[in-house]
């Protein structure tokens, strides 16, 4: 029983971890304002919008305004909590 438990941990932080990565590259891809005309920027920011819309709409504080310039910090306050539950995860996994 704890293999199969422990295999299912395993998929869930790989999945997790996939979405990590692909939540650093928007993170980058926001904070660097490049071009969403392609087609892999635009499948990377559709993956992330909804829950990063969602954050900014309860924690308003996420979205810096400074001098023209807006900082987006949903998409780093994610990674956090993402990696948090990894980490929870693991540390789990080696308790099994």
């Amino acid at each position: 029983m704890s293999l199969i438990i422990s295999s299912l941990i395993s998929m869930i932080c790989y999945a997790l971890n996939i979405y990590l990565l692909i939540l650093l590259a928007t993170f980058v891809i926001q904070t660097l304002q490049l071009s969403e005309s392609s087609p892999v920027i635009n499948f990377l920011l559709a993956l992330t919008d909804t829950p990063c819309l969602w954050l900014k709409k309860k924690f308003p504080f996420l979205l810096i305004h400074r001098g023209g310039y807006s900082f987006d910090l949903s998409a780093f306050a994610l990674m956090i909590f993402i990696g948090g539950i990894v980490a929870f995860l693991n540390n789990l996994q080696t308790k099994l």
